[in-house]
């Protein structure tokens, strides 16, 4: 039986070849920064409008609050109706 060699023989890269791959990695590597950039601002913008959202959840009048509020406007104008009748 004949035994067949083994191709071990790596390649070796010229150093334009790597200089292209470094190339293309960082060209991957701007993409993913760029994206990243992206994502960090809509983040931020996500961030300010629940902030506003925030504000604003704290500037309503609750229900029970507002049921005070309108009974006690219902009395005065009861009040003041009466007084001018």
């Amino acid at each position: 039986m004949k035994k067949q060699a083994k191709n071990t023989t790596k390649k070796a890269y010229g150093f334009g070849e790597v200089m292209l791959m470094l190339e293309s990695m960082n060209d991957g590597i701007a993409v993913v920064s760029e994206q990243y950039g992206d994502v960090v601002r809509r983040l931020d913008q996500i961030q300010d409008d629940l902030a506003d959202i925030k504000h604003d959840l704290k500037r309503k009048v609750s229900y029970d609050e507002f049921a005070k509020l309108e009974n006690r406007t219902i009395k005065l104008e009861k009040l003041v109706f009466s007084k001018l009748a």
